[in-house]
């Protein structure tokens, strides 16, 4: 699991949109990087039988 510290800075203050927010641009971030790799003919994909 991953959060960014904006996340829990924004659980903290009980500032429920923010939180949604922080959580939309890791999850954008995160795709944007998992999918390029996913796809890369370079960059092994996980399997259980390579972990």
């Amino acid at each position: 699991m991953v959060e960014s510290g904006d996340i829990d800075w924004a659980n903290h203050a009980n500032n429920f949109a923010g939180m949604i927010g922080t959580v939309w641009s890791l999850d954008e971030a995160a795709t944007a990087q998992v999918i390029p790799a996913a796809n890369s003919p370079t960059i092994p994909a996980a399997t259980p039988t390579n972990w």
